[in-house]
């Protein structure tokens, strides 16, 4: 793998690692934990959320510690070493910070007279027994030690872990590489029961993925003879609504008259919705109405000629325009 993209790939994996951990937070004492501190193990929280913490940790921090991987963090920070002029100051003292992790003296010790020697095997023993697969003698080494005392022995080795992978996206960042992002032109969507259904969405590039087909004249009949009176009318408040913000410049009086008076001051000038809802933008359809008397109508953007959806399906972006009637008449409530 290009060095590029494994830069990328790796900040892209810790987003992912800072939102789980954020949700599972390590105690500091149990992180900092040394042979100085044993007069005050009595005050740490060794129960579930500390299991949790550690093993959720351990979990994720695996692709960057095993050798030959792409995110071996070693061989990252090694190229990271090469690839960037103002690395020296930061990635040497990392690998440091490694090398001293991986030779400090935690020595498991069982009954059978076996002894499991450094951090990095001891941890390969949980992984391995427990959290990502179940091999027997591994496990057996690990109901040989109470739980509270791997905990204590193996936490501070898995944050100074943490701590190395955190600095090191961090220089990542401030040496201007973002994680790894979608560069491909069309959306992304998830088919719900709709096996049967083709994807025939040609005339509007962007949804290609989408299982459905273009509409021609005929279909757009068929669907305007089928629809409500409710449904024509909130089609056309949200087509005028759509269409006067396109316009510059805004007519106020025009958008203030298709918005529910009550949220007026709630539009400002209208300018962020304008910006909101600038390109192709089409409108679905169908029309959801709410228990609360309100109705949704969905607005996608990039859709340059109508399409039928078939078939339930998961879609990224667009908008939801609230509507609610008053005095007889659909006026727009919100945008979201």
């Amino acid at each position: 793998m290009d060095n590029s993209v494994a830069y990328e790939l790796y900040l892209y994996t810790i987003d992912a690692y800072k939102r789980l951990v954020s949700m599972l937070p390590l105690d500091e004492r149990l992180a900092r934990f040394d042979s100085r501190c044993f007069s005050k193990i009595g005050e740490l929280e060794l129960g579930d959320e500390a299991f949790a913490a550690v093993s959720v940790r351990l979990m994720l921090q695996r692709k960057y510690f095993v050798r030959g991987k792409d995110l071996f963090l070693r061989g990252l920070l090694k190229s990271a070493d090469q690839d960037f002029a103002t690395s020296k100051d930061v990635i040497e003292p990392l690998l440091d910070s490694l090398d001293a992790l991986n030779s400090q003296s935690v020595e498991f010790a069982f009954g059978d007279g076996k002894v499991v020697e450094g951090a990095f095997a001891n941890v390969e023993d949980v992984m391995y027994g427990v959290l990502m697969h179940a091999d027997i003698t591994r496990a057996e080494n690990l109901v040989s030690v109470p739980e509270r005392m791997r905990l204590v022995a193996l936490a501070p080795y898995i944050a100074g872990r943490e701590y190395v992978l955190l600095q090191f996206s961090e220089f990542l960042h401030s040496a201007g590489i973002k994680p790894l992002s979608r560069k491909e032109e069309a959306s992304a969507t998830v088919s719900l029961e709709s096996k049967g259904a083709c994807r025939q969405v040609e005339n509007s590039p962007f949804w290609r993925n989408l299982r459905g087909r273009d509409l021609g004249d005929e279909d757009i009949e068929k669907i305007v003879q089928q629809a409500s009176r409710d449904d024509l009318e909130i089609a056309a408040t949200v087509l005028r609504f759509k269409e006067a913000l396109s316009r510059r410049p805004l007519d106020l009086n025009e958008l203030n008259s298709l918005v529910a008076r009550e949220t007026i001051c709630r539009w400002d000038n209208y300018l962020q919705a304008a910006e909101l809802l600038e390109g192709d933008y089409g409108m679905s359809a169908l029309v959801r109405y709410q228990e609360d008397g309100s109705a949704l109508a969905k607005l996608l953007p990039n859709v340059r000629e109508p399409f039928l959806i078939e078939g339930p399906q998961l879609i990224e972006g667009g908008h939801d325009i609230v509507l609610v009637k008053r005095s007889g008449i659909w006026k727009i409530w919100a945008m979201r």
